[in-house]
């Protein structure tokens, strides 16, 4: 099923935030499992655990810039896969 490149990367942008939250403050999970689902809480703490050096500020910008992309392209499809392809290769 085909989704709205800016619904997607609001969600994601969503999660990412909520995943960096969790990673600097673990006192912030009671906030945060007030944001999300139970199932996506326990995800967000697993991939805080096996991949914690891809959860930073940079990967937040780098959404953050895919978003603001995606209302300026003529191609809003592009500013996801640009940013997927950066986030990949660093």
């Amino acid at each position: 099923k085909q989704v709205e490149p800016k619904i997607f990367l609001k969600l994601v942008l969503h999660l990412a935030r909520m995943a960096l939250l969790l990673k600097i403050s673990k006192s912030s999970k009671d906030f945060v499992a007030g944001k999300v689902s139970a199932e996506e809480l326990t995800f967000l703490e697993q991939l805080i655990v096996s991949e914690p050096a891809k959860i930073n500020s940079k990967t937040i910008l780098a959404l953050i810039n895919a978003y603001e992309y995606v209302l300026q392209s003529p191609i809003p499809e592009l500013g996801v896969e640009i940013a997927i392809s950066d986030l990949s290769l660093s």
